[in-house]
């Protein structure tokens, strides 16, 4: 079977995904400041401004969007691996789906957030975010730990490669020794490890993907290769006789 269409499509998609990635974070930057996030759980006043902050909604939008595209850049990692590692892309398929589908609810919650805070402030809409914030998180920590497993599986898979897909490898390893880094900074409770921790995975996140689509791509360029059927060796062993 061929995947050179599926290549060069989820290509051109990591691709994408990776600029509208480092657009998003850079307006969340812009918006919030390095120190956006905290190892405590934010005020309801906090949760409140952030949601009518424009920057925080345009990045909302472009968050929502970008599902659209990560998902194709994955099921063409996928197939990338399934040629060479097949054990360790389906494992880290599944992982990746759960993950996708934590961070799309996490996404979801915060754009429900996003209008309910457009209202009058109450004490019950006051109470209603904070909940919501809270379970959004639950389901952004449980994608979290999904992906990283994925990340360690199908990081593995690609260092074993050589060459770019090597590099993509190193990446997402990368990913997981960030992942761990912010754990560290929630024992110690540390803000600034932090917000470094993110500022890394965000970095690393969107290298994995630009670099995975320019992999991605390079082999859907390649020559498929041609196998003969046993006439056609025949065919050809005559020829050279």
């Amino acid at each position: 079977m061929s995947f050179r269409g599926l290549f060069k499509w989820a290509g051109v998609c990591a691709l994408v995904f990776a600029g509208v990635g480092l657009v998003g974070y850079l307006i969340s930057l812009a918006t919030n400041g390095f120190m956006m996030a905290s190892t405590t759980a934010p005020s309801p006043d906090r949760i409140i401004q952030m949601a009518l902050a424009r920057g925080n909604q345009v990045a909302s939008r472009l968050d929502l969007l970008s599902y659209l595209i990560w998902i194709p850049a994955l099921v063409g990692i996928f197939g990338y691996l399934r040629e060479r590692t097949p054990g360790r892309a389906y494992i880290g398929a599944s992982l990746a789906g759960l993950g996708v589908v934590g961070f799309l609810a996490t996404s979801v919650i915060g754009s429900a957030m996003i209008g309910f805070a457009q209202g009058p402030v109450t004490e019950s809409l006051k109470q209603q975010l904070t909940m919501l914030d809270q379970i959004a998180f639950s389901f952004q920590m449980q994608a979290l730990l999904a992906i990283t497993v994925c990340n360690l599986l199908w990081g593995m898979a690609l260092r074993s490669q050589g060459g770019l897909s090597k590099l993509v490898g190193n990446l997402f390893l990368a990913q997981v020794a960030v992942f761990l880094l912010t754990n560290v900074a929630f024992i110690a409770n540390s803000n600034r490890i932090l917000n470094i921790g993110i500022l890394l995975f965000n970095l690393a996140f969107i290298a994995t993907f630009a670099f995975a689509g320019v992999m991605l791509w390079r082999e859907a360029q390649k020559e498929p290769e041609i196998s003969l059927t046993g006439e056609m060796k025949t065919r050809a062993a005559g020829a050279s006789a």
